[in-house]
């Protein structure tokens, strides 16, 4: 685990580039969200969080996980609301390719 204190760092600077969601890479932050993302497979490469709330988190990641413990103001950059909840991950956006169904298949639309 890093600590990174300043929002000038190099990695905070490339990663709130995903806050845009155009990258190969979102950003999801809070507690709840992080939960979710785990209960469906995914998992975040790169965590950023205040180092009381990393208890929270810590069975919902995995250990290829990159963990750093940041300042409020770090966070603040990162967060993409004004009150920032203490963790933000970085979850790689897989390309899921779908197959044709073999047999008959229904299509739906609106």
């Amino acid at each position: 685990m890093q600590y990174i204190t300043s929002s000038s760092n190099n990695l905070i600077k490339e990663i709130a580039k995903y806050k845009d969601g155009k990258d190969d890479a979102i950003l999801v932050e809070g507690i709840k969200i992080i939960k979710e993302v785990a209960k469906y497979g995914l998992y975040c490469s790169k965590l950023f969080a205040l180092e009381d709330k990393f208890d929270l988190v810590k069975d919902y990641i995995t250990e290829s996980c990159e963990v750093y413990f940041v300042s409020q103001n770090v966070l603040e950059k990162l967060s993409s609301t004004k009150t920032p909840q203490g963790v933000i991950g970085v979850v790689e956006i897989q390309d899921k390719k779908l197959s044709a169904p073999k047999g008959n298949f229904l299509v739906l639309d609106n």
